[in-house]
């Protein structure tokens, strides 16, 4: 019942809202072939500015570019017009999007990409009823803004983080509704000595903030971790987190899952897309993991003094072939899918009815401090990297 999507992410498609009302054979054969097996048509569709259409639809502007990429009719994860909120069969799919500027006054809600945000690109409010939402899935350090300029601009914010005022979530981790359970497979055992290789990591960005790339150096000279991708002289995979590259990890006992950032609430697809294969992530836990994840479903490495104690641990694992599989009893209980954030957000512009409120003046400091981002170096081990 999962599918890899290619939106810009590879993760997975979204479960019905009422599981429990498919769980029998002919149930669950029909949401499959509504929601797996169908196609998306494609259907362009004009704003009508007519009055009926105004206060029955809302309008999602599209201000900025998508790092520096010029709307195209599907990015920023949303499709031109109602496609996006009818594709993911959203509880609200009345919001359409557009980038045409010359429909800012009637937009009910206008985004602004904060790693392409500047001054110069800032319009003039039309109405104090319009919502503006500053966005962005990446940590700060890909967004360099002046903010004594941007401060009081914005009313909402669309993040990866958990207080923001609608989260963008790369996935998510659900239970499965105990009725199911009698049409799934049972997990399988996993002999670790099966698998023929160590650790692998498919990795496109060589150089990041969380410095993933030197403590990876140090575990390789206790541990093997294959390198795959533009990071690697040897082993090309392309791109890393298609399909493809996926499958190489059935002879890996281990899948470093280290994002760029080690952020607060910043978990992207790498590690929810692991999760659907038989090998365990190991992650830098600093991203609140377990307050997202089924306990002992992933190896935290923030909580090993080094790399070198890490590997000790990993090499563990794998010579205790029940303590290996206990990495997989959670598969028995949960499912990984999409969380489709969009539908969050057309949700919240059809329930608001408080005044618009405006986000606090001091933005900085909930942006960066609050981050709560982190670095890693051998000497110092894991640090903050953000302060006032």
């Amino acid at each position: 019942m999962l599918l890899m999507l290619s939106l810009g992410i590879k993760i997975f498609e979204k479960t019905p809202k009422s599981a429990s009302s498919f769980c029998d054979k002919s149930g669950l054969r029909k949401w499959k072939e509504k929601h797996v097996n169908r196609q998306v048509r494609t259907v362009r569709i004009r704003w009508n500015e007519s009055e009926q259409t105004r206060t029955s639809s809302k309008l999602i502007l599209l201000w900025t570019t998508y790092f520096n990429e010029v709307y195209s009719g599907d990015f920023y994860f949303f499709q031109e017009g109602y496609r996006t909120f009818k594709r993911y069969n959203c509880e609200f799919s009345n919001c359409y999007v557009t980038a045409n500027k010359s429909l800012l006054q009637n937009a009910d809600a206008v985004l602004f990409h904060a790693p392409d945000l500047n001054s110069s690109n800032i319009p003039k409010r039309l109405r104090i009823d319009q919502i503006w939402i500053l966005y962005s899935m990446e940590p700060p350090r890909y967004a360099v803004l002046k903010w004594h300029m941007i401060s009081s601009l914005f009313n909402w914010t669309m993040t990866y983080r958990s207080d923001s005022d609608v989260q963008v979530k790369y996935g998510e981790i659900v239970r499965i509704n105990e009725s199911c359970r009698a049409y799934l497979h049972k997990h399988q055992r996993i002999s670790s000595n099966r698998k023929q290789h160590g650790a692998i990591w498919m990795v496109s960005n060589c150089r990041t903030e969380s410095n993933r790339e030197a403590y990876v150096k140090e575990l390789r000279k206790h541990f093997r971790v294959d390198v795959y991708g533009k990071c690697s002289r040897k082993r090309k995979c392309e791109p890393s987190q298609s399909k493809n590259c996926y499958r190489l990890l059935q002879n890996y006992k281990y899948y470093i899952s280290f994002e760029n950032s080690i952020c607060k609430d910043y978990v992207t697809e790498k590690f929810f897309n692991a999760l659907l294969y038989d090998v365990v992530p190991v992650v830098f836990g600093a991203s609140n993991y377990k307050d997202i994840a089924p306990k002992n479903s992933y190896i935290d490495a923030t909580r090993f003094s080094s790399p070198k104690e890490l590997a000790e641990h990993l090499i563990a694992v794998v010579n205790d072939s029940s303590w290996y599989n206990s990495f997989f009893d959670w598969k028995e209980s949960y499912s990984v899918h999409l969380h489709p954030w969009m539908c969050d957000l057309c949700k919240r512009l059809n329930q608001q009815r408080s005044p618009i409120r405006t986000f606090p003046t001091d933005l900085w400091s909930w942006w960066v401090p609050k981050a709560s981002c982190q670095r890693w170096t051998k000497r110092k081990g894991f640090y903050n990297i953000f302060s006032k």
